[in-house]
């Protein structure tokens, strides 16, 4: 994985987790990191068309923030407890 989008889902799970930003506007922080590589790819290749690797880029920026917290493997551990 490419060490801006680590730095970039690093950043969300620490939104995420540290600074208790919600899950929905943590997904929206996603999908603009989402537009944002789109944009850059665009704006760079001038082509309207995708090759593979930027698909394979993409691709790998998740949609849900809990997937990118697996990713980095920074999922927490719970402990369920009964209760009555």
């Amino acid at each position: 994985m490419q060490p801006f989008l680590i730095a970039a889902l690093f950043m969300v799970c620490a939104l995420h987790s540290i600074a208790h930003v919600a899950r929905p506007f943590a997904n929206l922080v996603l999908a603009t990191i989402k537009v944002v590589i789109l944009g850059a790819i665009m704006a760079c290749g001038g082509s309207s068309r995708l090759s593979d690797l930027q698909r394979s880029l993409l691709g790998r920026v998740p949609s849900d923030v809990r997937s990118a917290m697996d990713i980095l493997g920074l999922e927490p551990e719970l402990i369920v407890y009964a209760s009555c």
